[in-house]
């Protein structure tokens, strides 16, 4: 007899589902009877779990940004370049582990349906574009980044080039290491930095 599922796990294997919807068949496709047909499960225990499918979308883009935060927090001791690199290498090994995140955090078609989710990401990045800021800041107190450097740009671009990244990688359909990438960029950022 197979041990019951806890109501965590279930919730992940929705949210896997919902990604490889969004990724494989495109938004248009994402319906509760077709995430529950993908899990095995009946409509009915979808709803046990979730209001709708913009709470499924909600709680999961919750959960992504969650666990980004969590992952953060364990590299506060570290300099500032090798902070950026591990920032990246994290960032990219988390997508190469659920390629299908990818798809999911740039579809503008699903945040032109779902406004709370484009604010929900509006929020994080706002919130991770001011950390870079104030990470720079702080360096530059301390002597170890260039004063010329300005921190509200250097965020920018910081961003950017992530997320121009993986954009270029989930349009090549997922055709190389993404992890690969992640030194030489946080290598060419750093250069930035320099004194």
């Amino acid at each position: 007899m197979s041990k019951r599922k806890t109501t965590e796990e279930r919730k992940e294997e929705i949210f896997e589902a919902t990604l490889e919807i969004i990724y494989e068949e495109g938004k248009e496709n994402l319906t509760i009877r077709n995430i529950a047909e993908r899990v095995g499960l009946s409509e009915a225990a979808i709803y046990r779990h979730f209001e709708n499918k913009k709470d499924i979308l909600i709680q999961l883009t919750e959960r992504v940004f969650q666990k980004d935060q969590q992952e953060n927090k364990e590299k506060d001791s570290q300099e500032l370049p090798e902070l950026l690199e591990s920032t990246i290498k994290s960032n990219f090994s988390n997508l190469e582990k659920n390629p299908h995140l990818a798809a999911f955090l740039f579809h503008e078609d699903l945040f032109a349906e779902h406004p709370e989710l484009r604010e929900k990401f509006q929020e994080y990045r706002e919130e991770k574009m001011q950390e870079i800021i104030e990470m720079v800041k702080e360096a530059q107190e301390k002597g170890e980044v260039s004063e010329a450097v300005d921190p509200q740009t250097f965020s920018e671009i910081f961003i950017g080039s992530i997320y121009m990244t993986i954009l270029e990688w989930r349009k090549k359909e997922f055709s190389y290491s993404l992890k690969d990438k992640a030194e030489n960029l946080a290598k060419e950022l750093s250069k930035i930095l320099e004194k």
